[in-house]
């Protein structure tokens, strides 16, 4: 998801030769370049740093197995809120434990209905009009792209758009991180109820967006840096280009054989895409090694993200994708209170 941390481990890796370029941002009006950088040329540079990096995932895609769809986990029959008491709370807790060992193992779990496709309808119309908006700005020079949008890794027809936080997505934060849910079950279980909100935007991939390549959104390291969700504000069809998961891949060997032996170890790997209706989720270890895949419809895909940090880590190795005013602001216990 970051292109910070991507450029990071291609650098590491001994299959690269080829030295990047830092990223930079798109030739817009007052796009934050350094006057000794023309627009120009960093239009060159990053034209050709993006070339390289599209080429790298379309040679992923010839030789990764093709992807199994990513599942919810089928287990008790009491539904999210339903409230506790006897054997419904048993039968919660039961599941909770349950999904929160899928997370465990896989890096990845499924969790269907977090938001009601009333609200992913209107919260997908709302995102929409504000990058369309936020967008214009950068393109008259009356903000820079970085007022707005964080860095993502294939940027072209594809933003990462920081939200405000208003009524709409206080609503949805709200209603994601109760802990009588089993999405909030398993946040506050997982990281307890301090950990603080790290991310509050949507991704966006247009039509035409390009494959990532696989990657982890943060190096290896003994326990989960962060949880990030992402919740479909549309059905999500195969065309759509869905998120493709490694499950398994936030293990130390798994990070050490992507570095020493990438091609290798991404042929042997098993993968799942999150095809999701709206309303559904995704709920992933930061660790895990995923990719965004291309875009061939002619529907936008636009997802809502929260991820929460766990307070044992101070940094987690990536900027985060929140507006300046909201940083450290929020825990998780505050986030489901709102």
């Amino acid at each position: 998801m970051k292109f910070l941390l991507l450029l990071l481990l291609l650098i590491a890796s001994p299959l690269y030769t080829q030295t990047f370029a830092p990223p930079l941002s798109r030739p817009l009006k007052n796009s934050g370049l350094r006057n000794s950088v023309s627009p120009d040329a960093a239009g060159l540079l990053y034209a050709d740093q993006e070339s390289g990096l599209i080429n790298q995932a379309s040679l992923e895609g010839t030789f990764m197995k093709p992807p199994k769809s990513l599942l919810p986990l089928k287990t008790g029959t009491v539904k999210s809120g339903s409230g506790f008491g006897g054997g419904k709370e048993t039968l919660f807790k039961e599941r909770g434990r349950a999904i929160q060992k899928v997370l465990k193992k896989d890096g990845v779990v499924r969790i269907d209905g977090v938001l009601n496709k009333d609200t992913c309808a209107e919260l997908r119309s709302w995102v929409l009009r504000e990058a369309d908006l936020r967008r214009s700005e950068v393109d008259s020079g009356t903000a820079s792209i970085s007022d707005h949008f964080s860095d993502v890794l294939l940027r072209k027809n594809r933003c990462d758009l920081r939200l405000p936080l208003s009524p709409l997505v206080e609503t949805c934060v709200s209603g994601m991180t109760d802990p009588s849910t089993d999405l909030g079950y398993l946040l506050h279980s997982t990281l307890g109820p301090t950990s603080p909100l790290h991310e509050l935007a949507s991704m966006i991939s247009y039509p035409s967006s390009s494959r990532q390549t696989a990657h982890p959104d943060t190096p290896y390291n003994s326990g989960i840096p962060l949880l990030t969700i992402f919740v479909a504000l549309q059905d999500v069809d195969i065309t759509m280009g869905p998120t493709t998961f490694l499950p398994g891949t936030n293990k130390s060997d798994k990070h050490a054989k992507f570095q020493s032996d990438h091609d290798n170890f991404l042929k042997g790997s098993k993968t799942v895409c999150a095809e999701l209706k709206a309303g559904d989720c995704s709920c992933f270890d930061s660790r895990t090694i995923h990719l965004g895949g291309a875009n061939l419809s002619e529907v936008e895909r636009a997802m809502f993200y929260v991820s929460f940090r766990n307070p044992e880590f101070v940094a987690v190795g990536n900027p985060p994708s929140i507006k300046p005013e909201l940083e450290g602001k929020f825990a998780l216990e505050d986030c489901s209170r709102m």
